[in-house]
């Protein structure tokens, strides 16, 4: 936090030291996936390293991941104190009051708002729901519905880690102007997920599910605003707004429900500060990955390989429309799919619109949460749901991803001609 007033470059360089030194301290305690991916980014390294002679891709990933450090706590307390407010526990109870038109459309907008706030508690706050259908059939039905709720999340939410990786790559994006695109992108998804489960009396009960869950929309809507707020008319980014003013906010709403209550949301804050490491690592070990392929040369040979510069712009958005879905299912996980796709755009630099490039991203980044093997949300939803990972994943999500890929790719192509 004292990185946001302190510009020092020995200060960075203690930074730097402290994160290495919690990196080393934490990889014996991570799961086995993390593991994997953290030996692949160190083998890359190495072999940029040994036949480049550059060993600074270490301190390049450890100094793009130092921004992050700020993010994840302000991202568990927000985590915590919705938990406790009754807003979220009306949101709960939405779900059993949901009438037998409103089901699917309430599912994917109730897991959809609760998730932009508790991550992956939307998901388990939709499972009970879902899990109480003795017909497998629809039972999987509504569980690919709320699957989709969730993935979307990321296309706007200024909370989401993918959110802020996409910002960092391209800084000169407005906030509310990638928030204003991933809106406008989510409510296609969010349509085309209730339309392709239950036509358009599903889709005319979107209103109806908004209103439902409009307990937790109104502290949603406030908290998003105060961001765009501060990232608009402050020098601050959307990492920084995040992790300078949701604290602030989150205590307030704590006081106001009095007692005890702030002193245990932000104790059981403190006590998951440790559990960031899986996180922090996945991110750093991804980026330090992408840099691997910048610096190994990797990134440029592909481009003039398939004439990317040649082909067009549309090409390029092509491919990585493509790309996306194909990295999710060789079970990448969604920051390593997303690094990749980084480090062959950065040859690319002013071929694409920046804001166009960032919503690439985000789309590889979605494509992780609903098709990925190595995806903890798709972990967790297996579990919640009781199904198989390939029960998820080679499913109509395949298609429904495909569509969804396709309509953004018309609407990214828009733009760039636009631009």
């Amino acid at each position: 936090m004292l990185a946001l007033f302190i510009d020092s470059e020995p200060f960075n360089w203690v930074r730097i030291a402290l994160l290495a030194l919690f990196v080393f301290g934490s990889i014996a305690r991570v799961t086995k996936l993390t593991k994997m991916i953290s030996a692949a980014a160190a083998l890359a390294m190495l072999l940029v390293g040994a036949v480049k002679g550059d060993w600074s891709v270490f301190i390049e990933a450890l100094n793009f991941a130092l921004i992050f450090t700020i993010f994840f706590p302000a991202v568990l307390l927000i985590r915590e104190t919705m938990a406790r407010t009754p807003e979220t526990a009306q949101a709960i109870a939405a779900f059993d009051d949901l009438g037998p038109g409103q089901r699917v459309a309430g599912l994917a907008v109730g897991c959809h708002l609760l998730s932009m706030v508790l991550v992956l508690g939307g998901l388990i706050a939709s499972a009970t729901f879902v899990q109480a259908q003795s017909d497998r059939v629809l039972k999987r039905e509504l569980a690919l519905v709320t699957m989709r709720g969730y993935a979307l999340i990321v296309h706007w939410s200024p909370f989401t880690i993918g959110m802020g990786y996409a910002l960092a790559f391209r800084p000169d994006v407005a906030l509310i102007a990638a928030m204003g695109l991933g809106l406008a992108i989510t409510l296609i998804g969010m349509t085309l997920a209730i339309a392709w489960a239950r036509g358009w009396r599903g889709v005319s009960a979107i209103p109806i599910a908004l209103n439902s869950f409009r307990a937790i929309a109104g502290p949603i809507a406030v908290s998003v605003t105060l961001i765009v707020l501060l990232v608009s008319f402050t020098p601050l980014g959307t990492i920084q707004a995040v992790a300078v003013a949701m604290p602030v906010l989150c205590w307030l709403r704590l006081q106001r429900l009095g007692g005890a209550v702030p002193y245990k949301a932000v104790s059981a804050a403190v006590k998951k500060f440790p559990d960031i490491k899986e996180e922090l690592i996945l991110f750093l070990a991804a980026a330090a990955i992408g840099f691997s392929i910048q610096a190994a040369g990797l990134a440029e040979a592909l481009v003039g390989w398939l004439h990317l510069e040649i082909l067009g712009p549309y090409a390029m958005i092509a491919l990585v429309i493509v790309l996306g879905p194909t990295l999710a299912v060789l079970g990448l996980h969604p920051i390593v799919a997303a690094s990749i796709v980084t480090a062959f755009l950065t040859p690319l630099d002013g071929a694409l619109p920046d804001i166009v490039e960032v919503h690439l991203i985000l789309f590889v980044w979605s494509c992780g949460a609903f098709l990925s093997f190595g995806s903890l949300s798709l972990s967790a939803a297996a579990r919640l749901f009781d199904f198989s990972l390939p029960d998820l994943v080679f499913s109509s999500n395949l298609i429904y991803v495909a569509c969804l890929g396709a309509l953004i790719f018309a609407a990214l192509s828009a733009i760039t001609a636009l631009t």
